[in-house]
């Protein structure tokens, strides 16, 4: 193959774009995912597209020899066409054999198929790469950095696409991607046939890219439409749109009137369209003409009682939705409303595809609307509020960095309720409005997240600040920054009477005994451990406001605790099956090179064991650092998507960065003219293991440190923000870039036949990685993960330092 090394550049390039359109679908399966099934099955891409390139390691390992011939290049061009056929044939599946996710076996049965159908085209690229590493080890370092600056430059790529063109349309893009590696792996190859089979391919799958997209021939069916099918109902779509965040529909409201609305209300109601997105949560578009009178309905409504108390106030709302809250305050004579949105495209629908349904609300002098997140907004405002507001703020829909950043969580923490309260003016109001149940839960713990704030602000007397009304379903708790006054007291104890409100806590009449005997206690911790229900105020670390489960409670009885908690159950009861399923594949695939290589290969095999165990820890390490940071940095970036963006890329770039510059590292010169370079094995695993400490120490150092520099830069502009994430990232990425091709060097002159069963190990420890990072975070916090992945690494020095005695 030596008359391949002068179209190296045409290798790489083949192994940049391969990884570019891997990156992209495994971002795209994400949104999806969330539309066709439901938000906590996002997470499910990464763990697929991890296990599958991984599975494709293990094979390339196992039939290598078929594989891989001495005499001739293989045969990445193939594979390369495989893949971006397996990636449009995946999705055709998907759209025509719809998944409903139910708790049932079959529902489990239906989604181990469905992990199959999207796991194949990851496993075929797997298979590719894996060979290409096999085969041009010498040049790991160069590989790698085209791997990772592949799907570095994919987590840009995908985002514009989807933004643009939506998910559905993004596939036949993403299958074209892949067909341009396969085009430059056939050149590589010498083999025109396969280039011109490719380049054939992507002219047909651009093709039905535009007429797709203007046509919505690969339009898939939401999880609400194949509800309707199933019922023999037609669905009554008005408008489709997908951007990066999420698909949104438009269809006529047959639900009900408002989240609380009054059994009193006798009037007439106006004419509602439904705005759902990602066919989960709907919020009303109300029909206005200008005339607030056609609004009396909203007066009743338990979510807008706060604005009895304030007169002519200037008013915030988190997350308008389709407006209600804001034609509310206006109606109750707000001087002035603002409001953050972090859906482009929500805002879209009401202020330009619905704006004359609504009266043109976004329009009008005193409202002023802005595509942020809220909590973004507010930290960064110059002015405070009278009143700031939160009505059934969430959206269950996923983000395109996956679970890992569900941006309304940031807006039900301890820190978020402590800079709410330092944006109200002296007497200003919070009004957080939640789903009420028989057994107290997310109402529950609102109350919770307005008691520790108030302790954190040096407030003893937490029941004279708060007041809690309900009207089934939901329940608006009150956070006062004064004491409620007496008149403000009766006021609200004779609209409840007026209104039949059931009255959960008012200062100095008490009310329903939980709620009481929470902000009564004088010892809440004890209250969150015997309260069957994980109602303790969530924090920026362990910011998972809607998981209300504890730890281990799936395996218990939830009987009679509320169909709230159905979502809650199926989350957690997805993620526990996915982590058993995944953990006893990920054992199986590491096991089973040892059963098929036998006699020599099989000593060979059990001697490799310690590096195995260093690309197990660097595998392992790396997802749950990536994931924690890329949580982390939401808030400080104010944007999930500039997470992903940040993240991603940075961290991906200067990875493979990294890996560059260790092309010369641990390299033996020849001692005779045309003597070939070696690897110096003490010198290599001397630079692993000092890589590894660097990775500690860097980690370490963002645990203590990162808040404090995100809190000198919170203020600034979104570019300085940028860099500022850069900068942190860059020492984590050049070192952890380092550490893969150093083994992979290691291994070099003698044991390059386990480079596809490393490279595999890596990837299914990174799969595990990926799940016990939601699990963590879920039930210990972010920074739980980040010292785990900490001990990852510890691990990898430890092998590094088997691997040298076995040596010996």
């Amino acid at each position: 193959m030596e008359g391949h090394q002068g179209r190296r550049s045409l290798l790489f390039l083949g192994i940049f774009f391969t990884t570019l359109a891997l990156l992209m679908l495994e971002v795209n399966i994400t949104r999806l995912f969330s539309v066709v099934m439901f938000y906590h099955f996002s997470f499910l891409a990464v763990t697929m597209a991890l296990f599958g390139l991984s599975a494709g390691g293990v094979l390339t390992y196992v039939f290598g020899d078929r594989l891989i011939k001495s005499d001739s290049p293989p045969y990445l061009s193939a594979f390369g066409i495989l893949f971006s056929a397996c990636t449009l044939g995946a999705f055709l599946l998907f759209k025509w054999f719809p998944f409903e996710a139910k708790m049932t076996l079959d529902s489990f049965f239906r989604l181990f198929l469905l992990c199959v159908e999207w796991t194949i085209p990851f496993l075929v690229a797997g298979i590719c790469v894996a060979i290409a590493l096999r085969t041009y080890t010498r040049m790991i370092s160069k590989l790698y950095f085209a791997d990772l600056a592949g799907a570095a430059c994919g987590c840009i790529a995908i985002v514009a696409v989807m933004e643009y063109l939506g998910s559905p349309t993004a596939v036949p893009i993403i299958a074209a991607v892949g067909g341009v590696g396969a085009a430059f792996f056939g050149a590589f190859e010498g083999r025109r046939p396969a280039v011109g089979f490719a380049v054939v391919g992507i002219c047909i799958l651009l093709i039905l890219a535009i007429f797709s997209h203007r046509d919505d021939i690969l339009e898939i069916t939401s999880k609400r439409d194949f509800a309707l099918i199933n019922e023999g109902k037609r669905p009554e779509l008005l408008f489709i749109e997908w951007n990066s965040l999420s698909r949104v529909d438009v269809f006529p409201w047959h639900s009900v009137s408002g989240w609380g609305v009054s059994e009193t209300f006798n009037g007439e109601l106006p004419t509602m369209l439904a705005v759902q997105i990602d066919a989960a949560a709907a919020t009303p578009l109300v029909n206005f003409d200008g005339d607030f009178s056609k609004l009396d309905f909203l007066k009743y409504d338990i979510t807008e009682i706060v604005h009895y108390l304030k007169g002519d106030p200037d008013v915030f709302i988190i997350g308008p939705g389709g407006g209600r809250d804001i034609m509310s305050s206006l109606m109750f004579g707000a001087k002035a409303v603002f409001a953050a949105d972090i859906n482009s495209l929500m805002v879209d629908v009401v202020g330009k595809h619905f704006a004359k349904f609504v009266g043109d609300i976004y329009a009008r002098p005193d409202v002023n609307v802005v595509v942020d997140d809220a909590r973004s907004q507010i930290r960064r405002s110059k002015r405070k509020f009278d009143i700031i507001q939160s009505s059934m703020t969430d959206t269950w829909a996923a983000t395109a960095a996956g679970a890992f950043s569900l941006s309304e969580n940031n807006l039900y923490t301890k820190e978020a309720f402590n800079e709410y309260w330092e944006k109200l003016n002296d007497d200003g109001l919070l009004s957080f409005s939640r789903y009420y149940s028989k057994m107290p839960s997310q109402s529950l713990r609102v109350v919770s997240l307005a008691i520790a704030c108030l302790e954190d602000q040096g407030i003893e007397s937490p029941g004279r600040h708060i007041a809690v009304l309900a009207c089934d379903p939901a329940a608006t708790t009150l956070l006062k920054k004064s004491p409620f006054t007496i008149d403000e007291i009766e006021l609200l104890k004779g609209i409840a009477d007026n209104l039949h409100y059931t009255i959960l806590f008012l200062p100095h009449h008490g009310g329903e005994p939980t709620f009481e005997k929470l902000i009564r206690s004088k010892d809440r911790d004890a209250f969150y451990d015997e309260y069957p229900l994980d109602v303790s105020p969530p924090t920026d670390d362990r910011p998972f406001f809607f998981n209300l489960l504890k730890p281990f409670s799936v395996f218990k009885s939830l009987e009679g605790l509320g169909s709230i908690l159905d979502h809650n159950l199926y989350a957690q009861l997805v993620v526990a099956f996915l982590f058993i399923v995944y953990l006893v594949l990920s054992a199986l695939l590491i096991l089973l090179p040892l059963y098929f290589k036998t006699g020599r290969l099989e000593g060979k095999s059990v001697a490799a064991l310690p590096s195995l165990l260093y690309f197990a820890s660097i595998g392992l390490g790396f997802m749950l650092a990536e994931i924690s940071i890329m949580q982390k940095l939401t808030l400080f970036l104010g944007h999930p998507t500039y997470s992903l963006l940040a993240v991603l890329f940075s961290l991906l770039l200067f990875t493979g960065i990294g890996s560059l510059l260790t092309e010369r590292a641990g390299i033996k010169k020849g001692r005779e003219d045309g003597e070939a370079d070696l690897p110096d094995l003490r010198r290599l695993r001397a630079h692993s293991m000092s890589s590894a400490v660097m990775v500690i120490i860097v980690l370490g150092l963002f645990i203590l440190l990162s808040a404090w520099i995100f809190e000198q830069f919170m203020a600034s502009p979104l570019a300085v923000r940028f860099i500022v994430c850069g900068v942190v990232l860059l020492p984590l990425g050049l070192s952890m870039g380092r550490m893969f091709p150093l083994g992979i060097k290691a291994l070099a002159g003698g044991g390059e036949y386990i480079v596809p069963w490393a490279w595999a190990v890596n990837g299914l420890t990174s799969v595990l990685g990926s799940i016990l990072a939601i699990i963590i975070g879920m039930w210990v916090g972010f920074s739980g993960c980040l010292i785990l992945g900490m001990l990852a690494y510890i691990v990898a020095i430890v092998a590094v330092g088997m691997a040298s005695r076995e040596a010996c």
